[in-house]
């Protein structure tokens, strides 16, 4: 397992947006910054758009832990994301 350290620096590091998934395709995760994250949340049929501005210790581990892809989580691509982010608009409007 990686050391806060490690973590931060690996989150340092890291060109972003970077893009990432639950293994179960539920929520998707467009990771805007070292502290900043957009997630897609798939209920029923219906996508869900949540922000997330990490301003305490559990919000920005969730970062991190995302950009590790430590277990749960898989790398995803933009495309993945892009075409959520459409259902989501779609039903936005409705």
């Amino acid at each position: 397992m990686l050391q806060i350290n490690q973590l931060s620096s690996l989150a340092m590091s890291k060109d972003f947006p970077q893009y990432r998934k639950l293994s179960n395709n539920k929520s998707l995760y467009k990771i805007v910054s070292a502290l900043h994250l957009q997630e897609l949340q798939l209920l029923g049929t219906r996508w869900y758009m949540h922000e997330l501005h990490a301003r305490i210790l559990p919000e920005r581990n969730l970062i991190l832990d995302l950009l590790a892809t430590h277990e749960g989580y898989e790398a995803c691509t933009e495309e993945e994301f892009g075409d959520a982010h459409a259902q989501w608009l779609s039903s936005a409007k409705k």
